[in-house]
């Protein structure tokens, strides 16, 4: 097994690339199902160094970052067209992780 992002000491640098690299390439339901992943174990998981108050910061940072991506109509738009096309990418997020999230294009949507 590789090394968690929690404990990996770069993985706010690696983060914030991959956010940057993500919102420039625009939505898709792969990227939306990728977001919410990543938004989901950054919600569980705090960084192995978090009495460090600066790298508890900058972990906050990072873990809003990508909830505030899925928030932007676009990706809401491709999320909620998935849904109803039937994508089992967002068959996931629509179901359990919407409410733990409140990802904004699931927040309609009931069992």
């Amino acid at each position: 097994m590789g090394t968690s992002l929690r404990q990996y000491p770069h993985a706010v640098t690696v983060l914030e690339a991959h956010t940057r690299h993500i919102t420039h390439l625009g939505p898709t339901a792969e990227r939306y199902f990728a977001t919410a992943s990543v938004a989901q174990y950054l919600g569980a998981e705090k960084p192995a160094r978090s009495d460090d108050p600066a790298i508890e910061a900058c972990w906050d940072r990072v873990r809003t970052s990508y909830p505030a991506l899925t928030d932007r109509a676009g990706w809401c738009g491709v999320a909620r067209e998935g849904l109803a096309a039937g994508d089992w990418r967002m068959v996931w997020p629509a179901a359990p992780v919407a409410p733990e999230l409140d990802l904004r294009a699931f927040r309609c949507i009931g069992p």
